[in-house]
C-alpha cells in the first residue's frame, strides 16, 4: 500500500457508468505516518483556495456545494445525483454529516463555476472520526465531475500525533494525473486490470501458490511451477513484439537467455474487463533462439495487460491489439 512522504493530493478517476456527462474524481489528502488528521480546508489572503475546471462543475438539481444533503434515499430517487460535485472532509454522504463552513462563497460553485476561499474554511471539530484517514491514509476532500479538466490549490490543516497542531500550504492537483483505484496484484481473485493506485483490497486465493481454481474469477490459478527466476530475466529485461499486434501472434523477447535450471516462467494476459484470456507455462521446447517465445492466440482489438510471473517476481506490459 502507497502512503504519502508527508502529505500531497491524490485524484482518483471515478467510474460514473455514463450517467452524467464527462468524468468523476475524487481529491484526498493523503497522509504520511504521524499525520493523525484533516480538520480543516482554508483559503486565506496570503494563500488563497481555488477549485476551477476548463468546463463546467455537474450539479445535480438535488445537490449544493456539500454532500450534507445527499443520502442512499436521494441517490435512490436519482442515480445520477451520485456523480454531483461537492466538497467534504471525510464524509462521502450526508449521513451523520457534521461538516462546518465559515467565510466561504460557494455560491458560484453550487451552480457548475469555479471555488474561490481568500478568508474562510470549510471544517470538522477536530475530534470528528472522519478527521481520521481511512485504511489507505487518507482522508476525503472532495468529489468533481467535469468535461474539462480540474485544478485545485489547497490549503489543509490537521493534528500530528499527540495532538499538535500542522499547516500546509499550497497544495495543488489536477485531473490529469487521476489514478483508477484498485487490486494491482495480478495473482489475487479481484485484480483490476485498470488500477494504477493500490487500494488494498485484494482478495488472495487460499493457496495462491498452489492449485486454486476459480472459475468466472478474474484470475485462476493452474497449479503452475512457478520460476525461481532471477530479476534479470523479469522487468525491462522482455519486451513484447511486435506491438500493435495485427495477427494472431505475438512473441516475448527476453534480453538473457532463460535459464529453465531456476524453474519456468508463466505468462498470464488480461483483457480491460481484467479476465484472463490465455495463460502459458514457459517450458524449455517453446524457446527460440534461447531467449524467446512465440504465442498464438486470436484476440480481438483492444488493450491487454501481459503479466510474467517467476517466483518472487511480477512484472506486466501493455498491449495493443488492431485488427
Amino acid at each position: 500500500m502507497m502512503r504519502a512522504t508527508d502529505v500531497e493530493l491524490i485524484v482518483q478517476k471515478v467510474d460514473n457508468q455514463g450517467l452524467v456527462a464527462g468524468n468523476t474524481y475524487r481529491v484526498y489528502a493523503n497522509l504520511s505516518e504521524g499525520y493523525s488528521s484533516v480538520h480543516a480546508v482554508f483559503g486565506s489572503t496570503e494563500n488563497p483556495l481555488m477549485i476551477e475546471s476548463t468546463a463546467p462543475f455537474y450539479n445535480h438539481p438535488f445537490g449544493g456545494a456539500t454532500n450534507v444533503n445527499i443520502s442512499e434515499a436521494t441517490i435512490g430517487a436519482d442515480a445520477a445525483l451520485a456523480y454531483d460535485s461537492w466538497i467534504t472532509l471525510g464524509y462521502e454522504n450526508g449521513d451523520g454529516n457534521d461538516l462546518w463552513d465559515l467565510g466561504a462563497d460557494m455560491s458560484d460553485f453550487a451552480t457548475g463555476g469555479s471555488l474561490l476561499v481568500n478568508n474562510g474554511a470549510w471544517f470538522l471539530l477536530p475530534t470528528d472520526e472522519k478527521c481520521s484517514p481511512n485504511s489507505m491514509g487518507m482522508v476525503l476532500i472532495g468529489q468533481f465531475t467535469t468535461t474539462g479538466i480540474a485544478t485545485g490549490t489547497i490549503n489543509l490543516q490537521g493534528w500530528v500525533n499527540p495532538q499538535e497542531s500542522w499547516q500546509k500550504t499550497g497544495l495543488t492537483f489536477s485531473t490529469t494525473n487521476a489514478e483508477v483505484f484498485g487490486c494491482t496484484n495480478a495473482q489475487a481473485l479481484n485484480f483490476n486490470v485498470n488500477a494504477t493506485y493500490d487500494d488494498a483490497t485484494c482478495e488472495m486465493p487460499n493457496n495462491a501458490g498452489g492449485n486454486n481454481n476459480t472459475a468466472g474469477g478474474h484470475l485462476q490459478q493452474s497449479g503452475h511451477n512457478t520460476a525461481t527466476a532471477s530479476k534479470d530475466d523479469m522487468g525491462n529485461s522482455w519486451e513484447v513484439f511486435p506491438n500493435p499486434v495485427k495477427e494472431n501472434i505475438f512473441h516475448v523477447q527476453f534480453k538473457n537467455t532463460i535459464d529453465f535450471t531456476k524453474g519456468n516462467v508463466n505468462l498470464d494476459v488480461y483483457d480491460g474487463a481484467g479476465r484472463r484470456v490465455t495463460s502459458v507455462q514457459v517450458n524449455e521446447g517453446m524457446v527460440i533462439g534461447g531467449n524467446r517465445i512465440m504465442v498464438q492466440q486470436q484476440l480481438t482489438s483492444g488493450t491487454y495487460k501481459i503479466v510474467m510471473t517467476a517466483e518472487g517476481n511480477q512484472e506486466s506490459k501493455t498491449m495493443v491489439v488492431l485488427k
